[in-house]
This record gives structure tokens, sequence and C-alpha cells, in this order.
């Protein structure tokens, strides 16, 4: 259903928000209020930026078509990090906790940065979530015409997308997706845990161990008192009174063998770790995992618009120039202001003793009350020789043709008058 957000413009927002305020007002009071604030509230901090920053045209003229944008997770890095360490913990050891260490957060840091630097370079190939962008179009290529380019002509492609990683690039058959590994893995430190006599259950934490030697994961704390610092790459298996931890300290102290020979696995604990915690308890309803999908794609002009009804405020008229000598104007119906002191006072000295006049819609709060009403037909408002003072209270741009000077006014202005509106609005007299 079509809503304020798909407003054409801002008049057809406006008259939106006008016949809708009654509505919530009154479910608002149905929920046991004594008076409704929602509508209030919306109009003084969600419209403007409504406005401003997601009708329906800056929607499209952004490129997004009639969708919306989210920025909840592009918003928190710290949450997409989050999401994608859990991801690569429990894809390596299901059941585990997603905690990692410095040296681990590191790499898949590392790699969820690459993973989205070659979603990018995937866009030359068109199988991207990204689009290159119009500039760019004639960049894309399709794979088989992508397997025939050498590899200077690819480097020169991604350039143009990714200067700081195309040098790392590595020629690929299929796609520009993968990228070379600035890694090899070391020689094994550890013995072969087969000739340890070590049970089957701790080979895990020999391999553990062995990542952690290989990151030059312990260092010396006190040599004289014989503490080291280990990092940590799961949480330690009390069951079996042995680590990843100590056995890489152990290594790197010479004392291995010493460790194997003492060690003694406690039977109780082993046998209790393997029992199911529910065990003869009645089993719970079994979850099912919701499946996720793309989300569909929005288009306006298959949506039900409950106020096709509602007329659109009419444009604005031109602004005319008023002199505020032999009248009544006190205040600028933009920022407010007084223009003078009282009625009665001698009008300020020039350019302020003219102001910008036209007939509009009047946007007014009653007094004693908390909602914003409309008058019922154009209004005189006044303003004064200020651009940003007519863009407070205007729908649409203010341009110098939006500014008439009649030929008896444009006798009686003075130099002062036509330096500030050529300064302010463009008009050159």
């Amino acid at each position: 259903m079509k809503g304020l957000i798909d407003s054409d413009d801002n008049g057809d927002f406006d008259a939106r928000l006008l016949s809708l305020e009654k509505s919530w007002d009154e479910r608002e009071i149905a929920t046991g209020k004594d008076k409704p604030l929602f509508s209030s509230y919306f109009v003084a901090n969600i419209a403007e930026d409504m406005k401003e920053k997601m009708l329906l045209p800056v929607r499209r003229s952004a490129g997004l078509g009639d969708n919306f944008y989210f920025n909840n997770c592009p918003e928190s890095m710290n949450s997409c990090l989050k999401k994608e360490i859990d991801h690569q913990k429990k894809s390596s050891n299901p059941g585990e906790s997603s905690k990692c260490s410095y040296s681990e957060f590191a790499e898949i840091a590392q790699k969820f940065v690459e993973k989205y630097r070659r979603n990018i370079h995937r866009a030359i190939l068109g199988d991207s979530p990204y689009v290159l962008a119009p500039e760019c179009t004639d960049l894309e290529v399709s794979k088989e015409q992508w397997e025939k380019l050498s590899k200077g002509r690819k480097i020169a492609k991604i350039t143009l997308l990714d200067e700081c990683g195309a040098e790392d690039y590595e020629e690929s058959p299929a796609s520009p997706s993968t990228s070379a590994s600035r890694s090899c893995p070391s020689s094994q430190i550890l013995p072969d845990f087969e000739s340890t006599g070590l049970p089957r259950n701790l080979k895990q934490l020999w391999s553990n161990a062995e990542i952690i030697l290989q990151k030059n994961g312990v260092t010396k704390v006190q040599a004289s008192s014989g503490l080291s610092a280990v990092i940590s790459l799961r949480k330690p298996n009390q069951n079996y009174k042995m680590c990843s931890h100590v056995i890489a300290a152990s290594q790197q102290d010479g004392t291995l063998g010493e460790l194997i020979a003492k060690w003694q696995p406690n039977l109780s604990n082993i046998v209790q770790s393997s029992i199911p915690k529910k065990s003869g308890k009645k089993p719970g309803p079994k979850r099912v995992c919701g499946f996720t999908c793309a989300p569909e794609q929005r288009d306006i002009n298959r949506l039900d618009d409950p106020l096709k009804d509602v007329p659109a405020f009419p444009k604005p008229e031109a602004l005319h120039l008023r002199w505020i000598e032999g009248s009544r104007i006190t205040t600028c119906y933009g920022c407010e202001n007084k223009f003078h002191a009282s009625v009665n006072a001698p009008p300020p000295p020039p350019p302020y003793d003219v102001v910008l006049c036209r007939a509009q819609i009047k946007a007014y709060t009653p007094r004693g009350s908390v909602g914003l009403r409309f008058s019922f037909k154009p209004e005189n408002v006044f303003f004064h020789l200020r651009r940003s003072c007519v863009d407070l209270k205007s729908s649409e741009p203010v341009t110098a043709e939006s500014v008439v000077v009649s030929e008896s006014d444009r006798q009686k202005l003075r130099s002062s008058h036509k330096v500030m509106l050529r300064k302010e609005f463009g008009v050159v007299l």
C-alpha cells in the first residue's frame, strides 16, 4: 500500500500528512491516552527529514527505484564483523564458543575485507551484488571475454576499480575473484601426533597447539619464574587436564616429553561429558529453521493508494515586495522574528524596510494545542529579504524567477535594496 514515503513531491506529502493527522490522533486516543502526541512529534522531528531524504523522487534519483534503503547493517561494521567471526568459528568448530584471539580476528577481518573487494572485482563480469557506475560500464565484459584477456589487461581493468589491490592480483581462468595467498605455512614444529601415544580425542588439541606455535603465540613473561603468555584459540578442555596452551608452552620450554609421560586422563570427567545433558527428559518441540529469501523489489504502480483522492497543495505564488512603512506587518513567517518593535514604531533603515510577500497555505499551531494545522485557503505571509527565511517555509527551491519586482517598486528601490536582492536571490535590477 502506498504511503507518505511514496509521495511525488513536497506538496503531495504535506497534503497526505494533513489528511492522516486526524486518523492518527483518533487511534492514539483509542489506546487510552488523554492527548495525542504522535502527530505533533512526527511533524516536528520526522516530516522534514522524510521530505528531504526519503521521498519517491529522491530514491529514484539515487538509483534505488521504488525500493527503500536501510543503513542498519552498513552503519554498524562491528555487527557485520561479529557475524562473520561467529560464522567462521562455528564452521570450523561446531558447538564451540565464537570468541577468538587477536590473531584470529586479524585473519578473519582480512578475509572479510578481501571478500568485499572480490565482490567489487566481480562487477566487471556482472556477477556481483554491486553494479558498475554509468561512467565505468565500458569495463564490463563477459566471462568468456575475461578468460581470453591477458593478465596485464585484467590488471588494467581492476586498477580503475581497486588501485590498492591491483598489484597483488593473480590471474584466474574463471573470474577476477581469486586472490593469491600472502602467507605460506611454515614447517611443522611439534612432533607427529601418532608418535606420542596420546589418545585420538586429543588430536584436535595437538593441532591447535601447532597453530599457536606457527603464529609465535608463546611469549615469556618472566624468564626467572618460568611464566609464559599464550594466545587462545579456543576454551581449554578441563576434562582432559591438558589443553593446546599447555602443549605449546611445553614445546617452547623443551618439557613436552615430560608432560606426555606424566599425563593421565580423568576417566570420570570424560564419561560424564559424553552423557547428554537432558537424558531421561521428554524432548521439547523441534525448532523449525526459517529460510530467508531475497527481498521482493517494490513497485508502487502495483500498490493501492488510500490517499489518491487527496488534492495536493497548490504551487506557491511568486514573491512580491512590500514596504513596511504604512503597513501593519510585524513578523517574519520564516524565522518568526519581528521586522520592527511594534506597528507604531518607525520602519527600520534600508534595506530592511522592504519585505517579501506572497499568498500560500499557512501552517500554524493553535494556542493551547500541540497539533499542526493548515489554513483552508492561501493567506498572505511575509519574509525578510533573506533566502534562509523563505526556505524555512517553502516546499520549492527559491530562484531569481521566484521574485517579481513591479515597475513602481523598481523606481523606489535604493542601491542597498538592489545589492541585497542580488546577493540573496540573484535578482539583477
